[in-house]
């Protein structure tokens, strides 16, 4: 997982929800549509005010339900999105794509192992139709991540999955760790292990992160293909020079990871074996 800058426009201010919402009314030809519309603009700004207000409290779960606002009711509202910002070619695309565009090498901040193709609202529009286009509400995603989230909500704060936006806490320091597994092949766990100074609240939320986008099974299964890529390069190391040669070239590709980023599934993974003496004793090569 990654952070992320909240939204900005082209000169680097943040968007202000109630220009986002008007510049994609501003095409509609439906005169009695957009005359409702208007008059729920001021729920639309303070909605988005208090988003931001819980989202640094980190209290976004306890955010009310909203369908219908004053005369538009949530069908409207969602087709705002649907049919306005995300809509190719329309005017408000252009603050769509430069929200997708935000991540690093395309990279999804939710697992940091997909493509970014789409935008997922972290609260969703489903249950919270008032913030269908709320900049601060729309997540660069990949497509796996959204579909494993779906329309999911926490209960209770300890729930909440992590917001790019505004819980940065989780890049500070390492707490993703992988353990090998004496199968055949060998396998790899994937655990959460936070700073034991940490409050309770960070460690049950990235719990929760990694169960809503299914991330221990994920990483899992991408560091059997890893292992796959890399186990005649470490049969040459084992068989020429033994185990220490094994053990330190995996700890130098896990501090070149981690240096790159704290909480890669991939640093986890070369950490994990290189800590693995059985690992480390060729017992890489069992297929």
């Amino acid at each position: 997982m990654k952070s992320l800058p909240i939204p900005t426009d082209e000169t680097g201010n943040q968007y202000a929800a109630g220009d986002v919402f008007d510049l994609c009314i501003s095409s509609i030809s439906d005169a009695d549509l957009v005359q409702r519309l208007e008059a729920i603009r001021p729920d639309i700004v303070n909605a988005a005010n208090l988003y931001n207000i819980a989202g640094n409290a980190a209290n976004l779960y306890a955010t009310p339900r909203s369908d219908q606002v004053g005369n538009v009711t949530g069908k409207e509202l969602k087709s705002i999105y649907s049919e306005r910002l995300s809509k190719i070619k329309h005017p408000a695309r252009r603050i769509y794509d430069k929200i997708l565009a935000a991540p690093k090498l395309g990279r999804c901040p939710l697992c940091d192992n997909g493509s970014v193709g789409t935008l997922d609202h972290y609260l969703p529009k489903s249950a919270h139709t008032v913030l269908s286009v709320t900049p601060n509400n729309l997540v660069p995603s990949c497509w796996p991540c959204q579909m494993e989230k779906r329309a999911d909500t926490a209960a209770t704060q300890d729930q909440q999955t992590l917001h790019p936006y505004f819980d940065s806490f989780f890049e500070s320091e390492t707490w993703l760790c992988a353990r090998v597994i004496q199968t055949t092949p060998p396998t790899f766990e994937y655990y959460i292990n936070p700073p034991a100074h940490w409050p309770p609240l960070y460690g049950q939320r990235l719990e929760a992160h990694m169960e809503a986008f299914n991330l221990k099974f994920h990483y899992g299964n991408n560091a059997a293909n890893e292992l796959s890529g890399i186990r005649h390069e470490l049969k040459k190391l084992y068989d020429g020079h033994g185990a220490s040669a094994v053990t330190a070239h995996l700890l130098e590709a896990a501090i070149s990871w981690e240096k790159a980023f704290t909480n890669s599934w991939t640093g986890a993974m070369y950490r994990g074996a290189s800590q693995s003496q059985w690992f480390c004793n060729g017992n890489f090569y069992l297929i």
